[in-house]
This record gives structure tokens, sequence and C-alpha cells, in this order.
């Protein structure tokens, strides 16, 4: 993790060696425990591979995939909340924003595909 971030961060830092954002990620790759690294690459996997499972669902138009997507991104985003309350990271506050806003767009997309769904017979 320590190096990816010296890698996406380096080209930046060359051009502005006082960049805020680079050098904060730096700092906080430098200082992850290892706990904290396993949790982080777990929560991580898991939320990608559920959302990619729940966005075959729903491009292929699949109904259940809608509610399915809202609950279980709701989900994410009640632990990512509680996580927030408890240490605050600005990156998991955009992810979670990110999620809120995912939802939202799920909400309307379902609602859509209701009134255009003509349930088979």
């Amino acid at each position: 993790l320590n190096h990816l971030v010296i890698t996406l961060t380096q080209h930046e830092l060359n051009e502005d060696p006082g960049d805020w954002i680079c050098n904060t990620l730096r700092h906080a790759s430098d200082h992850l425990s290892e706990k904290t690294k396993i949790w982080g690459g777990a929560y991580l996997l898991a939320h990608g591979a559920i959302k990619v499972f729940l966005v075959v669902g729903i491009l292929r138009h699949k109904m259940w995939a809608y509610p399915t997507a809202m609950i279980v991104i709701g989900i994410f985003i009640l632990i990512q909340g509680a996580k927030l309350c408890m240490h605050f990271s600005f990156p998991l506050l955009i992810a979670t924003a990110i999620d809120i806003a995912i939802v939202l767009l799920i909400w309307r997309e379902y609602r859509r595909a209701k009134r255009n769904h003509s349930p088979l017979l």
C-alpha cells in the first residue's frame, strides 16, 4: 500500500513538493497498523465484489437487484458512518457521500424500471 501511494503521488510531488493531499496520503499510509490494513483491504474487496454482483443484476434489469443494492449499500453506509463517528477520515467521508449518491441514483432508476417493467405471464 505504501509503495502504491508513493508511486501515485511521486509525479505530483515532483511538480509541487508542498502538495497537501499527496503529503497527507503519504503520511497516512506510513502510519497504518496491520489491523487497519487487513480490515481496509477486506472491506474494500467485499465492497467492490458485492457492488459488481449487484451492478450486473441491475444491468440485466433484474428487479430484485435494485432494492437489494439499496439495502446492501445502505448497510455499508451505516458501517462507514459508525467508523466516521469513531475516527474521522476524509477519504471515508467522500466514499460515504458517493455511496449515498449511488443509492439515490439506484432508487431513481428503480422507480423508472418499475414503471416500464411488464411482468412475464
